[in-house]
């Protein structure tokens, strides 16, 4: 079994949440509420043996689709950065993928993460280094929700890296509804409400820094449009799209990193949304009907969106600046207060502890991670393994 670790914002003065437990099934669950006032993340990790990188076409994830909370809200894909680190420098190899909504009915589904992907990550997400991380000597992996605010829900079935000469899978999702995931909506309006919800969260990950989720966000909810069995064919038929713009095009399709894959996304999301909404106020129109309708729509959309995104930058501009003077504050008062201290003698010892996760006692998560090994033989850490295993912990 694997043994995972929480770090939450409140290290740095944020207010998210999270915590791990284990499913009925023996899968694990990280859940908790994501606050971008003063912070704005929440992650897990787990040690591994080392692992040669290098040698794979990629991680493949397995996971159970949920809903990201309750209500309207709730219907949306949850961007997951990963981080790769060989313990030795402090700039990881990062990557994101994305989570399907689902109703937690027990079937799985798969995200995958090529070896093309990795991209060179900072230090405590903004500090550069002279280093780079050795991607033939893996040790640890960390798996990060960034900036998307309110609840989130990630059910763990299994980490796997491909053993050399194994082909990067396809992601797979489960045959599914969308009615199922909100059944006071029809299946066209479910499909509108996850994509703006796509879009509320795509924006804030991009503005903040991370175009990785925001492409990851994007790509997900296009991928469950693409694939579940009720979405209106006009709306499949753009979502189909995002099939050529996969996870394993990511190094050949867009010379512009990301970003590019972000906006190439972004505008079949629009043109999906375009139809969503034409196809949930004109129920009886036949497929491909006064698609010019939907166009302009499509037009108006950008502009409508932009103006909440710029607003809202705004908004949280203010409640950031006013939560860093805050906290600024506290600094100040602390130095003084350890400065007077010391000079009388007493001195100060300043011991910051990361939050520990609420259960006294180790939490046992049935999560394997396959890990391929310097030697060329991939080696697994499980409950029945030979291998050294790595058990779940309560704290940091």
């Amino acid at each position: 079994m694997s043994r995972f670790y929480v770090t939450l914002d409140g290290v740095m003065g944020g207010r998210s949440s999270g915590a791990v437990q284990t499913t009925q099934q023996g899968h694990l669950l990280f859940s908790g509420n994501i606050n971008v006032l003063g912070g704005g993340f929440a992650n897990i990790r787990t040690s591994i043996p080392t692992a040669n990188f290098a040698n794979s076409e990629g991680l493949v994830i397995e996971y159970v689709p949920r809903l990201q909370g309750e209500g309207d809200h709730g219907v949306s894909p949850l961007g997951v950065q990963v981080q790769v680190s060989d313990g030795r420098c402090a700039c990881p190899k990062i990557a994101a993928f994305g989570l399907a909504p689902g109703a937690a009915n027990g079937q799985k589904a798969t995200a995958v993460v090529p070896t093309a992907a990795w991209e060179n990550g900072k230090n405590q997400g903004w500090r550069s280094c002279s280093c780079d991380t050795d991607v033939t000597r893996i040790t640890s992996i960390y798996l990060y929700v960034l900036f998307q605010e309110g609840s989130f829900q990630m059910e763990l079935v299994n980490l796997r890296l491909l053993a050399p000469g194994e082909n990067l899978p396809a992601v797979n999702l489960p045959t599914s509804s969308l009615e199922s995931l909100s059944p006071s909506h029809g299946a066209a309006k479910t499909a509108e409400l996850l994509i703006n919800n796509a879009v509320e969260r795509g924006v804030l990950s991009f503005n903040k820094g991370y175009p990785d989720i925001c492409a990851a966000i994007y790509a997900s909810a296009l991928m469950h449009l693409a694939t579940a069995n009720d979405t209106p064919q006009s709306v499949k038929d753009s979502a189909k799209a995002a099939l050529t713009h996969s996870a394993a095009d990511w190094s050949t399709s867009y010379t512009g990193g990301n970003s590019a894959r972000a906006w190439a996304l972004r505008h079949i999301v629009d043109d999906a949304w375009a139809k969503a909404k034409h196809a949930s106020t004109n129920p009886t129109a036949s497929p491909g009907t006064d698609m010019t309708m939907a166009t302009t729509q499509a037009s108006s959309r950008d502009y409508d969106i932009s103006s909440k995104m710029v607003t809202y930058a705004t908004t949280n501009a203010k409640k950031d600046s006013d939560a860093a003077s805050v906290n600024l504050g506290l600094i100040v008062a602390v130095t003084i207060l350890a400065t007077v201290l010391v000079m009388g003698g007493i001195g100060l010892a300043v011991h910051m502890r990361r939050k520990q996760i609420k259960s006294a006692e180790p939490v046992t998560v049935g999560v394997p991670v396959v890990a391929m090994a310097a030697a060329p033989q991939p080696m697994q850490v499980d409950g029945t393994s030979t291998a050294s295993s790595v058990k779940s912990a309560s704290n940091v």
